[in-house]
């Protein structure tokens, strides 16, 4: 029987240590996922840049120098809608970089990536030497330049720097040349680890933020379609694998990242009159992302009109920069100047012509004062132009308010709003809407009163009767005065805590030093000095506390932090928490 319970015993103990190693274990597995997705984010911080330069005044004319930025302000104030979208990039077109921090975690001899590394023949080659002080140097290098240079000296540092080491390959004596497999990460298994591992990720590197700049710097066509013709050849060798299927990423330094739109032009007088003149627009926007694409277009009106002409511009631009299947957009409103949002973003007043928008399901508000509000879930259709229109409904105004207060002349908001000064009277507020009313001064020695008001309807006369009370004794100087005792008060608190904590551990120490030497009569009236600060401290502490919390309390009490009853119409009080800040 005792050895039936030993077994079983033994069997229970086993099995806490099994299940404890398997926690452990999962809990290392989520921990490098953590570390390696956190640096694989860090590896990837692509961003699509939109910059608008100034356009270049053929007309000849100065009194039109003007349009070279008020044309690119119009574009910019177009397309600045695009930087609350994303750009959808495919994800084997995603800047990927391979860092140091990616490459350690994932060749790590713990790491539970190691299946995605493949073995790759390399040559590795130790160079020796004895250097003038007579120390053995050795470092070893492969061929293919995957390993980090180690350079390993058995007398003195570790490591040296790399023109030492340089200078030591070339010179140095080669020994123990060895054929041997080296197991690396390729770009192939390094996309294949994150689309396993991470499909997370993949949605958030496939989707990047959009920026819209305005550029100062005016450069010609040439100029810029030779640069961008020479940066895309230097993206499209940019990120490749090398012999051993690493990455790298020599971007070139005139470009911000591998997605970047460059919009330019110019313009030329088509007539000149007496009134706006009859003008030319060419624009191009130059595209690179894994290859250069280029759009123009050509806009002739009236100088006073090109900002309605710029969407046939705008619209391509749109669609290649979002790189999704897109709908153009129709809204309007009855009555017309209402606010638009598209997906909570302002994007203009009804009735307006929006381009290119991504297709599918998406929010659509109409809001407009003295107007209910309109929420519209739409969907839009890809490849073609669709129309919303909403009739928004007047909301019912009526009733009068008359609004009184002592002293006169005090300031009145309505939900917030500043609407005047008293003696007032109101007649437009809505019908059956809750509206808060704050009655202030500008002298900071009377306290506000606040109120609310619903006006059931347009036959009953509404009055508000405000008695501001005065603050007695403390105006606005001395009430601050009173704070700042507040703050000194319980700074020396701390203070008093503070040396508490110091006279504690000084007595301690002495008292230590007594014991060991009963005779120390130094130690024994350092002991004295500090018992006896230790004891003022707690009861200095304590009375400072007492005085700041009372005087916390006054202070709070003219703020008008408190529980009280004002005053809220002729007859009725109700009891509130008012608070002033």
């Amino acid at each position: 029987m005792g050895l039936k319970k030993l077994n079983l015993i033994i069997g229970l103990l086993l099995f806490i240590i099994s299940s404890c190693s398997t926690i452990l274990v999962k809990q290392e597995q989520e921990d490098q996922k953590n570390k390696l997705s956190k640096a694989i984010i860090d590896s990837v911080k692509s961003r699509y840049t939109i910059i608008v330069y100034p356009f270049r005044n053929l007309t000849g004319e100065k009194d039109l120098d003007y349009l070279s930025n008020a044309l690119p302000d119009m574009l910019e104030t177009h397309l600045k809608p695009i930087e609350y979208e994303t750009s959808f990039i495919p994800f084997e077109n995603a800047d990927f970089t391979m860092n140091s921090n990616v490459l350690n975690l994932i060749e790590a001899s713990n790491s539970i990536f190691t299946n995605y590394l493949i073995p790759v023949p390399s040559i590795v080659t130790q160079y020796s030497a004895i250097t003038a002080a007579g120390s053995i140097l050795t470092v070893v290098k492969t061929n293919t330049n995957m390993m980090i240079t180690n350079i390993y000296n058995g007398t003195t540092q570790p490591f040296i720097s790399t023109n030492m080491a340089t200078n030591f390959i070339t010179n140095g004596m080669a020994t123990n040349v060895i054929s041997t497999n080296l197991y690396k990460l390729t770009k192939e298994n390094y996309m294949s680890l994150i689309m396993t591992e991470f499909t997370e990720l993949t949605n958030q590197f496939c989707f990047i933020p959009i920026d819209v700049k305005k550029s100062g710097i005016s450069l010609s066509t040439n100029i810029i379609t030779n640069t961008l013709v020479s940066v895309a050849t230097n993206l499209s060798n940019s990120i490749t694998s090398n012999a051993t299927g690493s990455i790298s990423s020599n971007i070139s330094s005139n470009i911000i990242n591998n997605n970047y739109c460059e919009i330019h032009g110019s313009y030329s007088l088509v007539e000149k009159r007496q009134g706006p003149n009859q003008l030319k627009v060419d624009m191009t926007a130059t595209f690179i992302n894994k290859e250069t694409n280029t759009i123009t277009r050509e806009l002739t009106g009236r100088e006073d009109r090109l900002s309605d002409r710029i969407f046939d511009f705008v619209k391509p631009v749109r669609r290649i920069c979002l790189n999704q299947e897109t709908g153009d957009l129709i809204i309007d409103s009855q009555p017309e100047e209402a606010s638009i949002y598209y997906d909570g973003t302002f994007i203009g007043k009804t009735p307006m012509y929006y381009p290119s928008i991504p297709g599918g399901k998406h929010i659509f508000a109409f809001l407009k004062d003295g107007f209910s509000q309109v929420v519209v879930n739409a969907i839009i259709l890809t490849n073609r132009t669709n129309m919303i229109f909403k009739p928004i409904q007047q909301l019912e105004t009526g009733g009068i308010v008359k609004i009184k207060s002592e002293p006169t002349n005090a300031l009145v908001y309505i939900d917030s709003t500043y609407v005047g000064q008293t003696p007032l009277t109101l007649t437009n507020l809505t019908i059956e809407t809750l509206h808060r009313v704050t009655i202030e001064t500008s002298d900071s020695n009377y306290y506000p009163y606040y109120n609310n008001v619903t006006i059931l309807n347009t036959n009953r006369q509404y009055e508000i009767d405000a008695y501001l009370s005065k603050v007695q004794g403390t105006p606005a100087l001395e009430r601050r005065w009173i704070w700042y005792g507040v703050y000194a008060g319980w700074g020396s608190v701390l203070y008093c805590v503070a040396w508490n904590v110091y006279s504690d551990y000084e007595q301690q120490y002495y008292d230590d030093q007594i014991i060991a030497n009963p005779g120390n009569n130094a130690a024994q009236n350092s002991y004295n000095l500090y018992n006896n600060y230790y004891h003022a401290s707690i009861d200095w502490g304590i009375g400072l506390g007492v005085l700041t919390l009372g005087l916390m309390c006054y202070a709070l009490y003219n703020e008008e932090v408190y529980m009280g009853f004002n005053s809220m119409g002729p007859s009725d009080f109700s009891a509130y928490l008012c608070f002033k800040f």
